[in-house]
């Protein structure tokens, strides 16, 4: 009996290891997927939503007190993860979001979960909803937002999402994760159907940055598997790990602050990005940059008479909104990576992590829940460890 009840504990404690947080992770990820969805207007649907929420806090809470019990962080990390949280509701207070506090928090609670399993139910959540969404989109149980752009010459389905660079968008992410699960054993054939699904979401919604950046991690991952010297890690994956995490963030914001369209390279550069570049500058000229960010309210779906007003790029975004404290922990954050992934000698996630950061000049879901769980540092250092 007593064998019994200890064994029961055990097994309880076990789940909330691991388990619970990837239940979680599962849960605020697919929530989060289908609140950007015409699925969040239907009747009673926010009570779900409530539900899911709820849940997954609730387990994160549990399975964070218990690796506090069980002594999983240090006297020095427990340190810093209060000063690093007190920091982040600070600028969550004064931004008015809370998800990039959200963010933090399963970063923390992630620590001793397999690195691998935490994209996976990343990725489950990511294809689950969108599938649930082009189903639910196609049966016209759910409508969608159609923008008619350049006069009617470009005309965008947003195929069921609230906004029609979506569902490209989780294409591309999911594009990242199967190439890093199934990496050199990926086939022709699976390579195929990621192709055809890409260009599905490219001919429906016309979103160019997510498809050319997900026909560029095809290409790379071709080249990676079948020539040598691609498929073996050398030193100019270090090079370029440590570049890409300095040059795409300083120099979208070079380049934005000193935009000047009388100079023909940076209208060209503004031209290709479809406006990133004026809007971006526009923005920092017109909020300003402060140390804890502030409240900033963008408006990306503007009426008749209406100016649009958004930034697309993620640095630029957190420069604005979260502060240039932020920015620079941003860029912390992407050399520590670089310098995990470099220990690691991980060839997958090194140019998979290159075109994520890069595709950050461009597009704001680097540190999105309903898109990325590639930045778990202290899952992924765990795995690091383990290897050497």
């Amino acid at each position: 009996m007593l064998t019994d009840r200890i064994s029961c504990k055990s097994k309880i404690k076990s789940f909330f290891y691991e388990d619970a947080f990837l239940l979680s992770l599962f849960l605020i990820t697919a929530m989060y997927v289908l609140r950007f969805s015409t699925f969040a207007h239907l009747l009673y649907v926010k009570y779900l939503f409530a539900v899911m929420r709820i849940t997954s806090y609730t387990l994160i809470a549990i399975k964070f007190i218990i690796d506090l019990i069980d002594r999983k962080y240090s006297i020095k990390e427990r340190i810093l993860i209060c000063t690093f949280g007190i920091y982040l509701v600070y600028i969550s207070y004064n931004s008015r979001t809370i998800n990039y506090l959200v963010y933090y928090i399963y970063i923390v609670a992630g620590k001793n979960v397999n690195y691998t399993k935490v994209l996976k139910a990343a990725f489950a959540a990511i294809l689950s909803s969108v599938v649930i969404v082009l189903l639910l989109y196609h049966t016209g149980i759910i409508d969608e937002v159609v923008n008619v752009q350049s006069n009617g010459e470009r005309i965008r389905h947003s195929c069921g999402f609230v906004f029609a660079s979506y569902l490209s968008t989780y294409c591309f992410y999911a594009t990242l994760y199967y190439i890093y699960f199934r990496n050199k054993k990926i086939s022709f054939f699976e390579i195929l159907v990621i192709i055809l699904i890409s260009i599905y979401a490219f001919y429906m919604t016309n979103t160019k940055s997510a498809f050319a950046f997900s026909i560029l991690a095809i290409l790379i991952t071709i080249i990676v598997k079948y020539i040598k010297f691609f498929n073996q890690y050398n030193k100019n994956y270090k090079i370029a790990l440590y570049f890409f995490s300095i040059f795409s963030p300083i120099s979208i914001l070079l380049l934005s602050m000193f935009y000047n369209g009388e100079n023909i390279v940076l209208s060209t550069i503004n031209r290709v990005l479809s406006g990133r570049l004026l809007l971006a500058h526009n923005a920092i000229n017109e909020y300003g940059i402060k140390f804890f960010g502030q409240f900033i309210k963008f408006n990306a779906a503007p009426l008749p008479g209406e100016v649009y007003d958004v930034v697309d790029s993620a640095y630029i975004l957190y420069l604005l909104i979260l502060g240039s404290i932020f920015f620079i922990l941003v860029v912390v954050l992407l050399i520590y990576m670089s310098y995990l992934i470099d220990k690691k000698k991980d060839i997958y996630l090194a140019y998979i992590f290159i075109i994520l950061i890069f595709h950050s000049m461009f597009d704001p879901q680097l540190l999105q829940m309903s898109h990325s769980a590639f930045f778990y540092v202290l899952s992924y250092k765990n795995e690091v460890l383990n290897n050497e």
